[in-house]
C-alpha cells in the first residue's frame, strides 16, 4: 500500500469476517490473487473488489506484511498474505467457515464505511493499526555498539 493512498468503500449492515482473506477463500484464492496482481509492475490492486461470481470483498496491504495485529476491541488477526480484508460471512463457503478463528466476525447493525490508509484499517467502529510503532522494541534496538566492545 502506498503511504499516500487511501481506499474506501461502504458496506451494508450484516455479519462480516475481517482478517486475512487467505484463510477463508481457499477455493477462490487463485482468482483473488489474479485480481490483486492484475496491475502492471509490483503494485497490488487494493480496495473494493469482486469475484467473477459477484461476491464482494475489500482488501488492502498491511504496513509491515505478515504477522499478528490487534484491533481496538481486543481481537487478534493473523496475517500470512500481507493483507487484511473483509467479506460477508454468507459469502464464505461452509468449509472455509472453519478457518474464521484467524480473524474475527463482526456484526454491523447499519451500513458502515471501510477505509484503509498507510496500514491503518477502519471497518466501521473496528480499527486495526498495522503501522503501529512499539516504542519499547524501538528502545531495545537503539543500543550503543561501543558498549559491546
Amino acid at each position: 500500500m502506498s503511504r499516500n493512498t487511501e481506499y474506501t468503500a461502504q458496506f451494508p449492515a450484516g455479519e462480516y469476517y475481517i482478517g486475512d482473506l487467505c484463510y477463508v477463500m481457499h477455493a477462490e484464492w487463485n482468482e483473488l490473487c489474479g485480481i490483486m496482481f492484475a496491475a502492471q509492475g509490483n503494485d497490488m490492486v487494493e480496495g473494493d473488489l469482486s469475484l467473477a461470481d459477484g461476491r464482494r470483498f475489500f482488501l488492502a496491504s498491511t504496513a509491515y506484511g505478515d504477522g499478528t495485529y490487534n484491533d481496538n476491541k481486543g481481537n487478534h488477526y493473523d496475517v500470512d498474505s500481507g493483507s487484511i480484508g473483509i467479506i460477508a460471512v454468507k459469502d464464505i463457503t461452509p468449509t472455509d467457515l472453519e478457518n474464521i478463528e484467524s480473524g474475527a466476525v463482526h456484526t454491523f447493525d447499519n451500513a458502515f464505511n471501510v477505509i484503509a490508509r498507510a496500514g491503518l484499517f477502519d471497518f466501521g467502529d473496528v480499527v486495526i493499526d498495522t503501522a503501529y510503532e512499539d516504542s519499547e522494541d524501538d528502545e531495545d534496538d537503539d543500543y550503543d555498539d561501543e558498549d559491546d566492545l
